[in-house]
């Protein structure tokens, strides 16, 4: 790993205070299941996000900052809520993604926003900035290379997997 790979790494393991004063949280599991939840476009890589417009790209960070930085529980709740949205329970008519993308953003991230100073989101957005190699931690997983082969129980006195005589 080169320094500036080492620099951006290191950067995702402590929390930002911003010049707001509320704190981002490190990316995590919970930030990668949230992204995946909402089907954001953030964190697939600089191709899907070149295809954003201006504003849904805003859209996206505002939403990243929302999943960062505000209560755990209020982000839980937010996303619960979009997924019911899209796949609502028993009889409900489920909205479009992108309609339930905008009760999310009105519902929960605006306001969040909205308590935040102006120069807090500008520090954010700073830095935010300083992680330029952010789409290189997308993840590709992939099933090991020996996923389709039985592995003998360890367990198991012989070697083969069958009972041993």
């Amino acid at each position: 790993m080169n320094n500036r790979e080492s620099k951006n790494a290191l950067a995702f393991l402590d929390s930002i205070v911003t010049a707001g004063g509320f704190s981002l949280r490190p990316p995590g599991y919970f930030t990668v299941n949230a992204l995946r939840t909402l089907d954001m476009k953030l964190g697939k890589g600089k191709d899907v996000c070149a295809t954003l417009s201006e504003s849904a790209m805003k859209e996206q960070v505002h939403a990243f900052l929302f999943i960062q930085a505000a209560p755990l529980d209020t982000v839980s709740r937010a996303i619960r809520f979009y997924d019911r949205l899209v796949s609502p329970r028993g009889d409900a008519v489920p909205l479009s993604p992108d309609d339930a993308w905008d009760e999310f953003m009105i519902k929960f991230v605006d306001p969040f926003l909205a308590q935040i100073p102006p120069e807090g989101i500008a520090a954010a957005y700073e830095q935010l900035g300083t992680l330029d190699e952010a789409d290189a931690a997308v993840v590709d997983a992939k099933p090991p290379a020996d996923a389709g082969r039985e592995r003998p129980d360890p367990n198991s006195l012989s070697q083969g997997g069958s009972p041993a005589e």
